[in-house]
């Protein structure tokens, strides 16, 4: 486990700190370790998106070995052509 060294001040509504305070009791856990579970799930949810749109736009990317004769500057266009397409525009 890493050592908790930086302290971050958070500040929030009764509502939801009486929500933190019920879920941490039910969980046996401290307000804090709910707290940081819940910014390790947001950043790893975070990473997982970023990783599939890449591994998206390389899909759908076609390897310069398919079109020996475009440099990069036309190979990119015609990834972002691509790219907006997919997104519906």
């Amino acid at each position: 486990m890493a050592v908790l060294e930086r302290r971050l001040q958070v500040l929030i509504d009764p509502e939801r700190g009486e929500l933190l305070e019920r879920l941490a009791k039910t969980q046996g856990k401290s307000v804090a370790a709910v707290v940081r579970e819940a910014v390790d799930d947001k950043l790893a949810r975070a990473g997982a998106v970023k990783q599939a749109a890449l591994e998206r736009l390389l899909e759908r990317a076609e390897t310069p070995d398919e079109r020996p004769s475009e440099d990069w500057p036309v190979i990119k266009a015609h990834i972002e052509e691509e790219m907006w397409e997919g997104l519906g525009a």
